[in-house]
């Protein structure tokens, strides 16, 4: 039986595609508008250059980031947790953290980077997470489950 726990936000790649054509609009933008002639509007064309260079690498970089992300981040087969392609008994769990990606103007965000810490020390770990407070809540909820399951066995 196979349950999909955890996906990649989706939306990230467009968002992050239309910030940088606004950047590069707005380069242009101040490239045609700014004072064709004196030290103020070379100064002012070079700084709206260096911003829009600087909102550009950091959306380009993101939009690496994110593609590199598989669609599908966590699945439950049977008792098992694949985490990115990694194999690990639910009983191995020993703690899932999350953290809100950081919004604009303090916007709660419902993406955000979600840790799975295992019982030996091993840590997995995954941005772009799609509903991560809902995620974190089903892995703690499998971990529960699989260790009372462990230790009527054990009884």
């Amino acid at each position: 039986m196979e349950e999909v726990i955890a996906e990649r936000k989706k939306g990230l790649v467009a968002g992050n595609a239309v910030t940088i054509a606004f950047a590069a609009a707005f380069a242009v933008a101040v490239a045609l508008l700014a004072p064709p002639s004196g030290v103020l509007g070379i100064i002012f064309g070079v700084l709206a250059a260096l911003v829009a260079v600087v909102i550009i690498v950091f959306a380009a970089r993101a939009i690496a980031l994110i593609v590199r992300t598989p669609k599908v981040i966590a699945v439950r087969e049977g008792s098992e947790l694949v985490f990115l392609g990694r194999r690990t008994p639910l009983t191995a769990v020993a703690e899932v953290n999350y953290h809100f990606a950081r919004g604009q103007y303090s916007a709660r965000q419902t993406w955000g980077r979600l840790t799975v810490i295992l019982t030996d020390g091993r840590t997995l770990s995954c941005d772009f997470v799609a509903h991560v407070d809902r995620v974190q809540d089903r892995l703690l909820a499998l971990k529960y489950e699989y260790a009372a399951k462990g230790a009527a066995t054990n009884s």
